[in-house]
């Protein structure tokens, strides 16, 4: 028999190391609870909605399908690794997951849902539609279907519509964060922009720290309309915060800067969002607009050569280093970035030339430096 004790030992704390954001060591801790008891499908399924919720899909998606593969008929697995498959942009495996679980249990809620949510991705709007007026009759009670049934009418353009069962849904679970979000995305598609700002930035300013990322995008994208490029610019920084790769967070932040009239400036962050996507000849283009406006602006030419690099052009990337530290010879995240690509192009002598300058400007930087480069730099003393 398995030790039932211990098995619930690791699970407990699996979870309060997943509360604590370490999610390495709580799959260490739900491992052990499985080997205890290698045909749990319930383990299976616990830690999968672990892996589900820390974004590591492919994760989620194996300890699932073990799940199914110990019980063909847990429902509950065949939704989430419907869900999964959609996390994975696989929407028409997701679907046949989905249909799985109906086959089993035609009313399942959960199956219904997240077989239209395939359907919508897939954009088959009209069948999404269907499928999720299915699961309210299914739950009149529950807010998410009629939070999916508003979404599918967006996506049909049926904007009074769908702002009614965003209200509906709303009513029926108070409290509801997605459905004042579907809300005010709603006013904002039928022309009522400022009572869509006002939805969107109380429910902003009500998620604190952790607001939602779409959420904030969206908030700055109706910011935008208003003109109120302040409140986009806060917004687009908030994500920048937890995420200073995210693409639509520079985007929409070079847009607010821009059109508060700093247009240098935005150019600089839309140049980002094209960089950080991996799209390097439109960055390329928003850094020259730049330039063109501020030919002395440094970040401006360290852009540049960065973009150039990645485009394989090494002399003109080394050329942009070189007019960033024309205009400022003190910028020592510019001796880095040129000493790191002389390091590549194996041109030693002048990398440590660089890493040097960088480390005379800063010391600290010496701590920061990788370990190989601090004995290149000690070799050529």
């Amino acid at each position: 028999m398995p030790d039932a004790r211990r098995i619930d030992m690791y699970r407990g704390k699996a979870w309060k190391l997943f509360e604590a954001g370490r999610v390495d060591l709580a799959m260490k801790e739900m491992d052990k609870a499985r080997a205890l008891d290698p045909e749990a499908s319930a383990l299976d399924l616990e830690q999968g909605v672990m892996l589900f919720k820390s974004a590591l899909l492919s994760e989620a998606l194996e300890r699932f399908e073990a799940v199914i593969a110990k019980d063909p008929e847990n429902l509950t697995a065949y939704v989430n690794t419907a869900k999964t498959l959609l996390g994975l942009e696989r929407a028409e495996e997701g679907l046949q997951q989905a249909e799985a679980c109906l086959a089993i249990n035609a009313d399942h809620v959960g199956g219904v849902l997240a077989a239209g949510l395939c359907e919508l991705a897939l954009d088959r709007a009209e069948a999404a539609l269907a499928r999720f007026e299915r699961a309210v009759e299914l739950a009149p009670r529950e807010g998410q279907p009629l939070l999916r049934v508003s979404q599918a009418l967006r996506k049909l353009e049926r904007y009074e519509e769908a702002l009614a069962a965003a209200r509906k849904s709303g009513a029926v679970r108070q409290g509801y964060d997605e459905a004042n979000h579907e809300k005010g995305l709603c006013l904002w598609k039928v022309g009522r922009v400022t009572e869509a700002w006002k939805v969107l930035s109380e429910l902003v300013r009500s998620q604190g720290q952790k607001a939602d990322r779409q959420l904030c995008l969206d908030a700055g994208a109706v910011a935008m309309d208003l003109k109120m490029h302040s409140a986009a610019l806060t917004l687009a920084d908030k994500i920048c915060a937890n995420d200073q790769n995210d693409a639509d967070a520079w985007l929409l932040k070079g847009r607010a800067q821009e059109g508060s009239g700093d247009v240098a400036a935005g150019a600089i962050c839309q140049g980002t969002a094209h960089m950080v996507a991996g799209r390097y000849e439109e960055a390329l283009v928003q850094v020259d607009r730049a330039l063109e406006l501020k030919p002395r602006y440094t970040p401006g030419w360290c852009n540049r050569a960065v973009i150039l690099e990645k485009l394989g052009r090494m002399d003109d990337a080394l050329a942009a280093y070189d007019s960033a530290l024309k205009h400022d010879s003190e910028a020592y995240v510019v001796w880095h970035n040129k000493g790191a690509l002389l390091y590549k192009l194996k041109r030693q002598d002048e990398a440590v030339r660089c890493f040097r300058k960088e480390v005379r400007i800063d010391p600290d930087r010496w701590f920061k430096l990788p370990s190989a480069i601090r004995l290149l730099v000690d070799r050529y003393k």
